[in-house]
């Protein structure tokens, strides 16, 4: 499920904008995808969903888009912007926050498409990258290099932590390990996955420091196997290099 955000204080730019993201994916023959409209940059920030892009007007009353972009930088979502403005001075301070694109109002059916043929450009080039997970709210797209670790607290619910925040997902345990199990991630106890690209440290033979400093216990059958695939990862990375 592709999932898109636009904010403007302009309800006309707002749904003109909606309209013609619509199109452009409708067009492209994609149908799963929702677009969230936010007529307010504080609401965007606080809200809790997780989107795989975001249209951004600059100039707006209260929160301008460039301090809207930071406090979402600040929360560690690395979501690509787009800005949308009628005002050009802001090119410098926009590009400081790494968008996607800065193109001028009103938004055009070739601008809609040349920006969305940027982003899945992009979303090729950088695959396999996003996985879908269940919630209890629906399906979300998350980067596994942003997932310290997944904890399994109960028979239907799942806690995946990040640097930032900690999502609930109803996933059987053992469907989504499948699904990871590609991206260099480890069960290192029949209730917890970890994230190898995040793991720091041994500790006292038995516990692992992940990002964060945080110690998790490592099951004694396991033990082996974890540390085999701890130093195959590293040995490919330095053959990589």
């Amino acid at each position: 499920m592709l999932r898109i955000a636009v904010c403007d204080d302009e309800q006309d730019d707002l749904l003109n904008n909606r309209a013609g993201i619509e199109s452009d994916l409708l067009g492209r023959g994609i149908t799963e995808f929702e677009i969230e409209c936010f007529g307010d940059p504080d609401a965007l920030i606080a809200s809790d969903s997780i989107f795989n892009l975001i249209f951004l007007d600059i100039e707006m009353p209260g929160r301008n888009g460039i301090d809207t972009a930071a406090k979402l930088r600040e929360k560690g979502i690395s979501t690509p912007l787009v800005y949308v403005t009628n005002y050009t001075s802001f090119a410098l301070a926009a590009y400081s926050v790494f968008p996607l694109s800065l193109v001028s109002k009103p938004l055009t059916k070739d601008t809609v498409q040349n920006i969305m043929d940027e982003f899945f450009r992009r979303a090729a080039a950088d695959k396999p990258k996003l996985i879908e997970v269940k919630t209890a709210d629906g399906m979300l797209m998350l980067l596994p290099s942003d997932i310290i670790y997944f904890n399994c607290v109960a028979k239907k619910d799942i806690i995946a932590v990040t640097a930032s925040s900690m999502l609930t997902l109803t996933e059987k345990f053992e469907t989504l390990y499948e699904k990871i199990a590609e991206y260099n991630f480890f069960k290192i106890r029949r209730d917890i996955i970890v994230n190898l690209s995040h793991v720091k440290a041994i500790v006292d033979d038995s516990k692992v420091k992940m990002t964060g400093d945080i110690i998790l216990p490592v099951a004694h059958r396991v033990k082996n196997d974890f540390l085999a695939a701890l130093s195959k990862k590293v040995i490919v990375e330095l053959a990589g290099r």
